[in-house]
């Protein structure tokens, strides 16, 4: 209860502060999770009462994320200065707004664009699959959720007081053109291209108001879509897709984007953070076997993860070696967490070059993220992950073996850097969010890691596969692999002297690397591959081995 007061006066504070407020919003809902989004940048929480409104399991009243945020900073080549757009709780504004930018009018949008594109629209594939059994279409019979989307130049999308809505000669909502005019209209046939069995499209800027990180703009224009799919192994997932364009004329370089998250399971003070480095995946789960209060989940516990199933895109410097893709996309390059409120080195970012330190993958202040159980020591040896490792290793770094005390951390997964380009390519990234059933061994990360399978395999849509059908989850067994994250090469280790199959793919399904083997001690080069997440398959006999490999 003390959260949702003391987050009800930052609400208050950014409506004052910020006359352009809108307070739209939209439920994704299809699976087991609805899910609140909002034309701010922001989503899963309701920031005019201060409530958590990501609720999991859906109907349950209980919610296991609270708030989350793209952050996106680099330096302006033009200028040598670094900008930023990020924001947590709104408590001293925005940082972005509902709306294109015009690219031929110095990357401007005026409050009357803004205001009419603060509207999230929402779609059911469903719907569409009765609307192209039509063999008729007509505007009575089209659906409004078909016949309004914002696809390119639709003359049939409104504003939210009903007047035709003017959207950009260019790609906005993603359709399907049946006639191929490059124009959405659903006269002509053309329907929402969703990538779920539900999808919510929105836009938002960094430039239609004062910004709350006291950066200058960046000229970003994103393009939001969030989808769920009802199948086996998603039914716990949300996808969100982001589109960033730099509508500016110059280079950003140096650039990091991140998610921030406040994962509270239920009640928010007793909760422990971790990273799966198999799975680049950000980890929260409950510090002990009860989760307090009316909120809680109490004896039956959750985990939820977060992870980029697409991470920013670079240029290959390998290309046009045969063999070697164009582009790759870059892993997660750190994971922290900070306290919010406190004026420490592990407090809340306000300014602009203190969000950039933590996308960075250092603490509020530049000072070095330390490995090891005290991450916050000032002595030791730098690491861009805290607690790496899973609770039930004896040993290992995670806040479990280290006895640390639970409580509300909030995290910050990141990836970078890279050179945000000016024009009409974005930068396209795509992060997920994964929920255990209730009930979980909250011991060990094990279910999240299979329902993280799940979400790389299905990252561009419930129906498209980018992993090999019907790899097994990761097994115990005589099999080991070592090291990973790999930089040069990895080692797998059999205690058995038994004929070996094993392949490696890359995050598009092909086979890079295959090889068949009795050796008990196999070295696995590494170096002619560009930096990713690759997937490992050995096959043994009857058994099957398969694991996230990333390398360096």
């Amino acid at each position: 209860m003390k959260k949702k007061i003391f987050l009800s006066v930052f609400a208050l504070v950014a409506s004052l502060t910020i006359s352009a407020q809108f307070n739209t919003a939209e439920y994704l809902d299809i699976n087991n999770v609805k899910a609140r989004f909002m034309v701010h940048g922001d989503m899963f929480w309701d920031p005019s009462t201060g409530d958590a409104a990501y609720e999991f399991p859906k109907g349950s009243g209980k919610h296991s994320n609270f708030v989350s945020s793209i952050w996106i900073g680099g330096i302006d080549q033009s200028t040598n200065s670094l900008k930023v757009a990020a924001q947590t709780y709104r408590q001293s504004g925005n940082d972005y707004w509902p709306g294109p930018l015009d690219e031929f009018n110095g990357a401007s949008i005026d409050s009357t664009t803004s205001a009419n594109w603060a509207q999230i629209w929402k779609v059911n594939k469903s719907t569409i699959d009765s609307f192209r059994q039509l063999t008729t279409i007509t505007l009575t019979n089209t659906p409004k959720s078909i016949l309004r989307w914002p696809g390119r130049m639709n003359p049939h999308a409104v504003t939210p007081s009903n007047t035709i809505l003017s959207i950009p000669n260019r790609e906005m909502a993603p359709f399907i053109d049946i006639n191929n005019d490059m124009v959405y209209n659903p006269l002509d046939g053309d329907y929402p291209n969703v990538k779920g069995d539900q999808m919510l499209f929105w836009v938002f800027n960094d430039k239609a108001g004062n910004k709350s990180s006291g950066s200058d703009a960046i000229g970003l224009e994103i393009h939001g879509t969030a989808y769920a799919c009802k199948q086996k192994g998603l039914q716990n997932t949300t996808f969100v897709n982001l589109r960033v364009h730099n509508w500016s004329t110059s280079i950003l370089d140096s650039t990091f984007v991140g998610i921030f998250n406040d994962a509270d399971l239920g009640y928010a003070f007793d909760d422990y953070i971790g990273y799966d480095t198999t799975y680049s995946m950000g980890v929260t789960y409950n510090g002990d076997s009860f989760d307090e209060s009316a909120a809680g989940y109490g004896n039956n516990l959750t985990q939820t993860g977060i992870l980029f199933v697409r991470g920013p895109r670079i240029d290959n410097p390998q290309f046009p070696i045969p063999g070697s893709p164009q582009f790759i996309e870059l892993p997660a390059s750190s994971f922290s967490f900070f306290y919010n409120g406190t004026n420490s080195k592990t407090g809340s970012p306000i300014i602009a070059n203190e969000f950039y330190n933590y996308l960075s993958g250092k603490w509020r202040d530049g000072s070095p993220i330390m490995a090891g159980c005290m991450p916050e020591a000032t002595m030791g040896t730098p690491t861009n992950f805290v607690f790496p490792d899973d609770p039930s290793i004896a040993n290992g770094i995670s806040e479990k073996v280290c006895n640390r005390t639970p409580f509300d951390r909030k995290t910050l997964i990141s990836s970078g850097p890279f050179m945000l380009i000016p024009g009409i390519v974005p930068s396209d990234i795509t992060f997920a969010i994964v929920n255990t059933d209730t009930g979980v061994n909250n011991n060990n990360f094990n279910e999240l890691r299979r329902l993280a399978d799940s979400a790389y395999k299905y990252s561009e849509g419930c129906q498209s596969i980018s992993w090999p059908v019907g790899l097994p989850a990761v097994t115990e067994g005589n099999l080991r692999v070592y090291p990973n994250p790999a930089n040069s090469f990895f080692t797998i280790e059999d205690s058995e002297p038994k004929k070996k199959y094993i392949q490696l793919f890359n995050v598009n399904g092909q086979v890079v690397y295959k090889e068949e083997s009795n050796s008990q001690r196999i070295n696995i080069n590494t170096q002619q591959l560009p930096s990713g997440l690759y997937f490992l398959r050995i096959e043994k006999g009857k058994d099957q081995f398969s694991q996230h490999i990333l390398i360096k």
